[in-house]
């Protein structure tokens, strides 16, 4: 039978294991390393100094073991940092010797050993390091702490190899097999009798307390892997230390017990038979191993699955006739299991009958021509209203916009539909016709659920994507959720929380990505189609190989993940909800919705890709972490948003972006088309105005344009682009020549339309007049405040994108 199992102050939980006085030991040894003079050492030495025979051999046998006695301990922390330095200067000066007869007698197996470290495979280096630390444990417990950084790295072939290696190690010789390791402060440190061997004995027996609560928490981390060979295995060795020693055999129980819930049904079953060989060895362990149990069962987050197999287990422990105590403890968890059980059916039974009740009360949505006939007099309503309501509406968009003084940062989520969008854009014949080639066998699925779920998105205006019914099936269980922070000027400050398994999944993640291989990560995806990370990955691969539609589809998913964990106070729409990019765990939604807005830009949903960039621009408008506002001005020309834009860029109150050379031509640009629709021609000269602005403050834009669209060489520019101000291609600063780069490469389009350019020609002509008479204080004014916002140098900003 195993030893009892014993309730002493050893017998903690592995955080209480990892307590202040067990890492100051680990780090006062691991200081220890450092060079310090012999005769220095032995000043600090009471009595003989130690043989190095007699510390060459076990830890456990340099003294007798002296009983432990409570008041005989220490409390004095002065007395006893004097004694942990005397222990640990005995114990340098013994390693001291050591390496110095290790060199004078150094011989065959010595050359091989430190060739073996050197140059050897790594299962030669695995088995020099063992045979040294078995050799000479009391000079070797660096060697440990090496194996053990080797232990923690994530190519699981060479970390599972040095596990089995320490856990020879542990086992053999460095663990005694009836007794607990005991730290240096819990030792009888007053005890007369104590000598400079038991010193030794006790500073090494802290050191290996230390250690090898480190190598369990490898082995937890082991347990959480996604490879279930490696997972088993780390479980077979926490049984092995079970069944073998006593050492935190509390903590091992629990680890060991948790996996009860595994969601895979191999390591659940091995589980189950692990414990009970352990009690069949250990039958006086039955009633803890039930408490470690209990415990699991009735933990909040505990499923169903491993209620289960903790079930099954129970069910099969055998009690003798003499074992009350356990028999009742049994009765005791059966009953209340049952009463947690019957009240999980019996919730879950409400919820479904309100269900139920909800769906009943429903009117018939799903009949096609009455929601089209619905939506079209909605429709017919609000255009009607917008006609006879006009300047009311006016009126109250002041009121607001003055009540709230972000007002340009707002969003409508109603707007961001890229499939109405786009119908309106090519007509619905066409947008069935393109339905009908990619999914002939779902047209008429395809029709119903895209009305009814515009409907449904009509509901919660916030959401930015309704859940399609061609997805997976999405369970929200909480996995993801959101928390506020604070409130600073009318601003609420949010933070995304995973929960642990989660984390887990996330961990997974990491694996798959380290393997470089894509059908590792889809096959990871399959198992978690709704893992934010996975989807965003993928999404960019599908983008790489212009699978746009299928990058679209799970950047969409990716959101509809996100905002299931919304907070009830967060508003993506109202342009006063913050997210800190430093952390982590919120960067998900800004490479969501950034990959998002681009993704609809390349369809030509431009008013949704629009609502989409003020969404992410609101998250972090200070910081603006993904450079959203160098894509605002673009979108906003597409989206045909003019007026939007000029009142943006006064607004924006972080930045001057008027010197900014995108928003210099954006806004000329935008007020331009405003103007088109005039009738009074002296309202048609501010345009001109900006535009001449924007070209003497940044006149190497008019030749990259041209060199874009290829009309450099002809005759109507060859004199424009040969004269001041436009001779230069480049200008001083490689941080404005990107800048300038960058709104070429997505405006060139637009500045192609006839129109446009014709409207470029004019004013360039006259600004290449207004140089040659002289130039114009107003021009040079222009040009300086360049220099001054610009400085000579590098390009600071490449990570830029077009």
């Amino acid at each position: 039978m195993k030893k009892k199992f014993l309730k002493n102050n050893n017998n903690k939980s592995f955080n209480n294991d990892n307590s202040e006085n067990g890492k100051k030991s680990f780090s006062r040894q691991n200081s220890s390393s450092e060079k310090v003079d012999v005769q220095e050492l032995r000043k600090k030495i009471n009595g003989p100094v130690i043989p190095i025979e007699k510390a060459g051999g076990s830890w456990m046998e340099i003294a007798p073991r002296v009983p432990l006695d409570a008041t005989k301990v220490i409390t004095d922390e002065e007395l006893l940092k004097k004694k942990r330095e005397e222990a640990e200067a005995l114990w340098e000066e013994l390693k001291m010797r050591h390496l110095k007869n290790k060199s004078k007698q150094e011989n065959t197996n010595e050359r091989w050993m430190q060739t073996a470290l050197a140059k050897g495979t790594l299962a030669d280096k695995i088995a020099a390091m063992t045979i040294v630390v078995r050799d000479n444990i009391v000079f070797e417990m660096a060697t440990i702490r090496s194996m053990l950084a080797m232990a923690s790295k994530k190519a699981r072939r060479e970390s599972f190899m040095v596990i089995q290696a320490l856990r020879d190690l542990f086992l053999d010789r460095l663990l005694p097999s009836q007794t607990r390791l005991r730290y240096f402060h819990e030792q009888p440190l007053a005890d007369p009798s104590v000598t400079n061997e038991h010193l030794l004995q006790w500073i090494v027996e802290d050191s290996i307390k230390s250690t090898f609560l480190s190598f369990l928490r490898i082995l937890e981390r082991g347990t959480h892997d996604t490879v279930a060979h490696f997972k088993g295995g780390c479980l077979k060795l926490i049984w092995d230390f079970l069944l073998n020693k006593c050492e935190q055999e509390r903590v091992l129980l629990t680890l060991l017990v948790d996996k009860l819930g595994d969601p895979e049904k191999k390591i659940c079953s091995s589980v189950i038979h692990y414990l009970h060989k352990l009690l069949i060895k250990h039958p006086a362990m039955k009633l803890e191993v039930i408490k470690v149990v209990k415990k699991l069962l009735f933990r909040p987050d505990t499923t169903p699955r491993c209620m289960y197999y903790s079930t099954v287990f129970l069910n099969q422990i055998l009690i003798r006739e003499d074992e009350t105590d356990v028999a009742n403890g049994m009765m005791e968890l059966y009953f209340s299991l049952f009463k947690k059980v019957v009240t999980f059916q019996n919730t879950q039974h409400e919820n479904e009958m309100k269900n139920k009740n909800k769906k009943k009360s429903k009117s018939k949505e799903d009949d096609e021509n009455e929601i089209i006939e619905q939506f079209i007099r909605e429709v017919q309503e609000q255009q009607q209203n917008n006609n006879n309501n006009s300047e009311i509406e006016n009126e109250n968009n002041i009121k607001q916009k003055s009540s709230n003084k972000f007002f340009f940062l707002t969003s409508d989520a109603s707007k961001c539909n890229p499939e109405v969008e786009l119908r309106n854009a090519f007509g619905k014949s066409a947008m069935r016709a393109l339905n009908d080639n990619k999914n002939p066998n779902q047209r008429n699925n395809s029709q119903k659920s895209s009305i009814s779920l515009q409907l449904k998105a009509k509901l919660k205006i916030s959401n930015l994507v309704s859940y399609n019914p061609q997805w997976p099936q999405f369970i929200n269980d909480s996995s993801i959720s959101m928390e506020k922070l604070q409130t600073v000027d009318g601003n609420a400050f949010f933070c995304y929380e995973y929960s642990e398994k989660y984390h887990q999944i996330q961990h997974g993640y990491h694996d798959c990505v380290d393997s470089h291989n894509n059908e590792v990560l889809s096959n990871f995806w399959r198992k978690f189609p709704f893992h934010i990370d996975t989807l965003l990955q993928l999404a960019q691969v599908a983008r790489q190989s212009d699978k746009n539609e299928f990058a679209t589809n799970l950047i969409q998913m990716a959101l509809y993940a996100l905002q299931s964990g919304f907070h009830r106070e967060f508003d993506l729409c109202s342009g006063r909800c913050r997210l800190s990019f430093d952390l982590a765990v919120n960067r998900s939604l800004f490479r969501a919705l950034f990959n998002y807005t681009q993704l609809l830009g390349r369809q030509g949903a431009h008013k949704s890709a629009f609502e989409c960039c003020k969404m992410l621009l609101s998250l972090d408008p200070c910081g603006d972490p993904l450079c959203s506002l160098f894509l605002y001005d673009y979108y906003a020309i597409r989206a045909k948003e003019y007026y939007a834009l000029l009142e943006f860029v006064p607004s924006f109150i972080w930045r001057d972006l008027s010197v900014l050379p995108n928003y210099s031509f954006s806004c000329a640009l935008a007020k331009h088309l405003i103007e088109k629709e005039l009738t009074d021609e002296e309202n048609k000269k501010e345009s001109n105005k900006l535009l001449e602005k924007a070209l003497s403050t940044f006149p190497t834009f008019l030749p990259r344009l041209l060199q874009k669209i290829n009309q450099k060489s002809e005759a109507r520019w060859s004199k424009i682009i040969k004269s001041e101000p436009f001779i230069e291609t480049m200008t001083h600063s490689g941080s404005l020549d990107h800048l300038i780069f960058l709104y070429v490469e997505r405006t060139s389009g637009i500045w192609k339309e006839a129109e446009l350019n014709q409207w470029l020609l004019n004013v360039s002509s006259k600004i290449v007049d207004l140089y040659t008479n002289g130039g114009d204080s107003e021009l040079i004014e222009n040009a300086n405040l360049c220099l001054e916002e610009y400085p000579s140098g590098g390009n600071a900003i490449s990570y830029i994108r077009a």
